[in-house]
C-alpha cells in the first residue's frame, strides 16, 4: 500500500511514529504502582515475628521432650522431640515466607495461604509459638491474602 494522493502528510495516520502500515492501534493505559504501597509490609513483619515465636516454641517443645526422654528413657520424650523439631522447621519456613513476602509481593496469595496453614499446624508442633506466634502469623497471613496493590493509570 502506498501513500495517499497528495503525499504522506495529507492523510491522518501517516507520518513519523505510525510504522510501515501507516496505522497504529491505540495503546491501553499502563498501570504504575505507587511507591508507598508497593509491599505488604504489615503482613510480612507480623509473619516474621510470628515465625520467630513458632521457632522458639518448637525449640522449647524439643528441649522438654529431650529432658523427659532422658529421665524416663521412654518413647514419649522422643515423640515430643520429633514434634518440637517439626515446630522449629515450621517456624523457619514461616519466617522465610514472611521475608519472601516483603521481597516478592507478587506471590502474596500463595504465601499468605502457606503462612496461615503453617500457623495452624504450629498448634500441634510448637504450642502455637506460645499462642502469640500463632496469632501474629495468622494475622500476617490474612493480611497477605487481602493485600491489594494500588495502581495509577497514565
Amino acid at each position: 500500500m502506498g501513500a495517499p494522493p497528495g503525499g504522506p502528510a495529507a492523510a491522518p495516520g501517516y507520518g513519523p511514529g505510525y510504522g510501515a502500515g501507516g496505522w497504529a492501534a491505540p495503546q491501553p493505559p499502563q498501570p504504575v504502582m505507587y511507591e508507598s504501597n508497593e509491599k505488604p509490609t504489615a503482613a510480612g513483619v507480623l509473619s516474621i515475628i510470628g515465625g520467630i515465636f513458632i521457632l522458639l516454641g518448637g525449640a522449647v517443645v524439643a528441649a522438654a521432650g529431650s529432658y523427659v526422654s532422658s529421665l524416663t528413657g521412654g518413647a514419649a520424650g522422643g515423640a515430643f522431640v520429633g514434634l518440637g523439631a517439626l515446630g522449629v522447621l515450621l517456624g523457619i519456613l514461616t519466617l522465610v515466607f514472611g521475608i519472601v513476602l516483603l521481597t516478592n509481593p507478587d506471590n502474596h496469595i500463595a504465601l499468605g495461604v502457606l503462612i496461615i496453614v503453617f500457623s495452624l499446624i504450629s498448634w500441634v508442633t510448637s504450642i502455637g509459638g506460645f499462642f502469640i506466634g500463632f496469632l501474629l502469623a495468622l494475622i500476617g497471613g490474612i493480611l497477605a491474602l487481602v493485600w491489594k496493590p494500588s495502581y495509577e493509570y497514565q
